[in-house]
């Protein structure tokens, strides 16, 4: 791994460096940058002044090309999950390719070229496959929480995929939603450097026939390519099969930003329904059988709230049947959520489902241009 590169005061990362050399690129015919350059030609002594000034004129036109070629926003205009746990932690790709889950065209006609994908599979001889899993884990806690830019996530280190994630959905983020989906998914170190796990990265999933399934979605956060980018964490995958995530979890994800955009804001936890007789794939990650999201709009004091349970199976638009009150959700995964609220309140959201307020509020947000936002595929 590359070390990164320190110039008074500056941290440079590899990935920053390779938009470096792509800004080089494109400025390699410029008078400036060749005048920059020209100290470096001739070292002598007494050019130190020299060699910083053309350093500088280096650095802003360089960093100014890879600024401009990440789009990168000013600032984050939220952190509903909180700050994260410290300044900057690493951020290492596993792979810069487009994967079978990602709903390119480009990806597709690869897709084509490369024959069908293999079916969704478990492992034979679970059972030595569990106990190989489970050693060295005795003593692991149950959840580590992940802090990130717009999202928590509790991370299982036993059955290795998030056991939910948290995160707030703005329908003036989703009004300005134009970054371009990262698609580069991401191993977090930190599971290693921090607490002496093994990450889960890409490969784990290969060839298994499963998606890499986003539990919060990458669409909730194009409103910065920076918080977009870390939706692809693999901490944030589970394995899914693809009608589920590419067909019926997707179809509600895109209603539920439409009630963002009725409703102004939403809370959303979202997670597998995990349990000890789960399957294990060869990389010991859990295949769960279901998954659960729980949204909130307490708008003014107007609590509405609402919760759905999908199965692996579910391949369309099912929401009204999965439909649930939170309290049930609670029920059948042993989770309690929004806690911050006052008992007598959070019972009261919690036991209730009204279909037809979160029907009546659905509404499409306008994008960038002005435009409403194409609805997903």
């Amino acid at each position: 791994m590359l070390a990164p590169l320190k110039i008074e005061g500056l941290d440079f990362s590899p990935d920053f460096l390779h938009c470096w050399i792509k800004g080089l690129i494109k400025n390699k015919d410029s008078p400036k940058l060749k005048t920059a350059v020209l100290p470096f030609t001739h070292l002598q002594k007494g050019t130190g002044p020299m060699i910083r000034q053309g350093l500088s004129l280096i650095v802003f036109l360089l960093v100014s090309a890879c600024v401009q070629s990440a789009k990168l926003p000013t600032e984050i205009d939220r952190e509903p999950a909180g700050k994260r746990a410290r300044s900057g932690h690493p951020q290492i790709s596993d792979s810069n390719e487009d994967s079978s889950d990602d709903p390119s065209e480009a990806t597709k006609q690869r897709q084509a070229k490369q024959g069908p994908r293999p079916e969704p599979s478990i492992p034979e001889d679970q059972e030595n496959l569990q106990k190989k899993c489970a050693a060295g884990l005795e003593t692991a806690p149950k959840e580590i929480f992940l802090n990130y830019k717009a999202m928590l996530v509790s991370y299982s280190p036993l059955f290795r995929v998030a056991n939910w994630t948290r995160h707030e959905i703005y329908s003036d983020s989703l009004e300005r939603s134009c970054a371009e989906r990262a698609n580069k998914f991401i191993a977090d170190r930190r599971l290693a450097n921090d607490f002496h796990l093994t990450p889960i990265v890409t490969k784990d999933y290969a060839k298994t026939g499963y998606d890499r399934g986003h539990l919060a979605p990458s669409a909730d956060f194009l409103w910065s390519t920076e918080v977009n980018s870390e939706t692809f964490f693999m901490t944030n995958m589970t394995p899914q099969t693809p009608p589920l995530n590419q067909k019926a979890w997707n179809s509600l994800e895109g209603r539920i930003r439409r009630w963002a955009c009725g409703n102004g804001h939403l809370k959303v936890f979202t997670g597998p329904v995990l349990k000890p007789s789960l399957p294990r794939l060869a990389s010991c990650v859990a295949v769960p059988e279901e998954y659960f999201k729980v949204i909130l709009s307490d708008k003014t004091g107007d609590y509405k709230a609402i919760g759905f349970i999908y199965s692996q199976t579910d391949s369309s638009d099912l929401w009204m049947e999965r439909a649930l009150p939170i309290s049930e959700v609670e029920k059948r995964t042993g989770l309690q959520f929004f806690t911050e609220f006052p008992d007598d309140i959070a019972k009261k959201f919690k036991e209730d489902l009204d279909i037809e307020k979160w029907k009546n509020s659905e509404t499409e947000c306008r994008a960038c241009d002005g435009e409403a936002k194409p609805p997903e595929k």
